[in-house]
């Protein structure tokens, strides 16, 4: 029935309980499992973000490590990104 299930994740509760989902949707259909989480840099403002990228560089360290620890938490492929 799937061939691919797309699961979005920023490390939250909300966000974890919809890997879970994801990850036995995946399982059961044996289906290609694509992980992704986005940095919303808007939600600082321009001039927080300006000259500096200190902010998002922690941001994209964080969701580099959310999608590292979704990896190695299940046992089937992802592809991340």
């Amino acid at each position: 029935m799937y061939e691919t299930i797309l699961v979005a994740t920023d490390g939250s509760d909300p966000a974890s309980r919809a890997v879970e989902y994801a990850v036995d949707l995946a399982s059961t259909f044996d289906a290609d499992l694509h992980a992704i989480s986005v940095v919303d840099t808007y939600r600082y403002g321009d001039s927080m973000l300006s000259g500096d990228r200190t902010v998002v560089d922690e941001l994209q360290n964080r969701a580099r490590s959310v999608l590292g620890d979704l990896e190695r938490g299940v046992d089937r492929p992802v592809l991340t990104a």
